[in-house]
């Protein structure tokens, strides 16, 4: 039997059951048939057209074929707007309120579906979902002895793909109460979006396993009094026949530890194909009016910060569909801010207006942030400024899919599950070309090695500052097959040098070609650290006007200069990388560089313990 035979026949063993006193042995038909091989051949003819156009038939109503194949239906009750039932009036009303007085307001409040309700020690649970733009929502909301909010939402597109039969939406998510007179976690939940034939959810900590609530095409799992610090480890689905199936979800981090991650190397394309030169954003220079003008309750929330008064605010919306809202600013001390708006918080990132283009490695890329808002996410967002030579983006995901990334004003933003990671941003230019890319990794990472015991270190470089300090760059062999690397010496107390690092192969993709951490000692500044396997020469441009080549060995650069001054504070203006053929590769702009020591003074925060490295 061919495999193609084989999959029809259990296609059609599930849409079409046999009688109950029939058999099911499709070879014993083929073998007890006593016609001529012609006439066999010709019936499978006919088979094989009738079969396919059935096969083809339940593929087309389908949204996910792969999770039919596998007992578990598919995600329909979504799709179509049915997963549970319409929740009350009254809820339907609060839910309304309080979107009304939400910083991101919908642009018509969606209609509420109500998916599971469930009580467990004192604490009530009431699920509920809604669609807005393109993405799937769930609320969660607690009540009695304790009290919570969530809301955490899915795209559309990771329904329609998916080969999963689950797809959690938010793990391990702490609900807080009063336990003997004390503020405590009483519970930890995590809640997801499940397919038409899932009939169980199950999870496991490190000490227990934990029997989801399913309904409304949606799971519920309430962990009551975790221990601390238990995370998730791992779920499953299972239908009414009994099959199971793992689910893939990224682990909720506690403290250092991010959960297992993934060493899978980033797809796309990983080298600019144009150098964007005078990069810029005309309306934004201009100060035009774009998108909207910023409601006074977000100018408040973004003034909190130590930074200077803003002279030009515009809220902007990336996509007009979706709910995702920016907020871009100009400061009087020349900086430009981006900051995302979402239901509940603000939060974003700074820096010098002149410089928001210069680092090549992303091209025409500015500033811009990652986030997700709370820990047990399964989504993170990503959203920037491009400059007005960006025509299209393009997200390319660890997973083999390709997204197309809206972007109007200048702004993009972009959801993405963090199964997916690491994931790569780039930006193309009217001609098709290559103009930035951004890549960013999985926040888990991989297993990076350290160094192989039988292996000796290695000096690569050695130099000698103009202020008498002395470093060593040394190498050796990790366990994982690559490279350990180290600069010494290293005094924690003081800063300098650093310990053992054992980078995976591929952290240079996640940052620019030439990038290199600066280390300010008493008179010394030392450059080092891992370039692009594809630059071969790194120039250092000093403010006197001198030009000083490093040829990398391995990969990695050590380079000595005199410390800052105060009247000469930056010593470096400008590192640049050159390719085999003398082609510029990547730049690293230092004209406006300053020391931590100079921003604690300046934002009287706490002293920079001397040799800090600055980046």
């Amino acid at each position: 039997m061919t495999s193609s035979e084989e999959t029809i026949r259990s296609v059609l063993t599930r849409t079409v059951p046999l009688p109950p006193d029939s058999g099911r042995n499709w070879d014993d038909v083929v073998a007890r048939s006593a016609a001529t091989a012609r006439i066999v051949r010709a019936r499978r003819l006919v088979y094989a057209v009738v079969l396919a156009a059935t096969v083809a038939t339940v593929i087309a109503i389908t949204p996910l074929g792969a999770v039919i194949a596998r007992g578990f239906g598919d995600f329909s009750g979504w799709l179509s707007g049915q997963a549970g039932h319409p929740a009350s009036t009254r809820e339907q009303q609060t839910f309304a309120q309080e979107s009304r007085h939400s910083w991101v307001q919908f642009p018509k409040t969606p209609a509420l579906r109500s998916l599971i309700t469930a009580s467990r020690d004192g604490v009530r649970y009431e699920l509920f979902g809604y669609r807005t733009g393109g993405s799937y929502c769930l609320r969660l909301v607690a009540s009695g002895a304790a009290r919570s909010r969530y809301t955490s939402c899915a795209l559309r597109s990771d329904l329609t793909a998916r080969s999963a039969p689950v797809l959690p939406v938010l793990v391990d998510a702490p609900i807080n109460g009063k336990i003997a007179g004390r503020i405590s976690e009483r519970a930890s939940v995590s809640f997801g979006i499940t397919s038409d034939g899932v009939a169980g959810v199950r999870a496991r900590t490190k000490s227990r396993g934990l029997k989801g609530i399913v309904a409304g095409d949606s799971f519920l799992i309430v962990y009551v009094l975790p221990r601390v610090g238990e995370r998730t480890r791992s779920i499953s689905a299972s239908d009414s026949n009994g099959d199971v199936a793992a689910i893939p979800f990224a682990q909720a981090p506690f403290e250092n530890d991010l959960g297992p991650g993934t060493a899978r190397r980033p797809l796309g394309p990983w080298k600019l194909e144009r150098f964007v030169k005078g990069a810029k954003i005309s309306w934004l220079e201009k100060r035009e009016p774009r998108g909207r003008a910023v409601p006074e309750r977000l100018l408040r929330a973004t003034r909190v910060l130590p930074l200077s008064a803003p002279t030009f605010e515009r809220l902007l919306a990336p996509d007009p569909n979706g709910t995702k809202r920016l907020i871009v600013s100009l400061r009087k001390n020349g900086y430009v801010c981006l900051d995302e708006v979402s239901a509940g918080s603000i939060g974003g990132s700074c820096g010098p207006l002149k410089q928001l283009f210069s680092d090549n490695w992303i091209g025409a890329f500015g500033a811009g942030s990652m986030g997700g808002g709370l820990g047990g996410s399964q989504y993170m967002t990503n959203v920037g400024l491009v400059s007005d030579d960006v025509v299209r983006m393009t997200l390319f995901l660890a997973t083999g899919e390709r997204i197309a990334v809206p972007v109007k004003d200048n702004a993009f933003g972009v959801d993405v599950a963090r199964t997916a990671y690491p994931i790569r941003l780039v930006a193309y230019d009217r001609d098709g070309l290559v103009i930035g890319i951004n890549t960013i990794p999985d926040l888990a990472g991989g297993s990076a090695g350290k160094p192989a015991k039988d292996a000796a270190w290695k000096p690569a470089f050695h130099v000698r500052s103009p202020g008498g300090e002395t470093r060593t760059l040394s190498l050796v062999r990790s366990t994982t097959g690559g490279l350990c690397w180290k600069a010494t010496p290293f005094v924690i107390g003081r800063g300098s040098g650093t310990p053992p690092l054992c980078p995976d192969e591929y952290s240079w993709e996640y940052r620019p070609p030439v990038s290199l951490p600066s280390e300010v000692t008493g008179k010394s500044m030392f450059f080092y650290g891992r370039v692009a396997p594809f630059v071969v020469r790194v120039a250092f441009h000093l403010v006197n006007g001198e030009i000083v080549s490093v040829i990398p060995r391995h990969g990695y650069v050590l380079m000595a200069v005199g410390g800052p001054t105060k009247a000469q504070p930056r010593p470096v203006r400008m590192i640049v990388g050159f390719d085999k053929n003398g082609k510029e590769v990547g730049r690293e702009d230092l004209r406006e560089w300053v020391s931590l020591d100079v921003l604690a003074r300046k934002y009287h925060l706490s002293p920079v313990p001397k040799g800090q490295a600055s980046k």
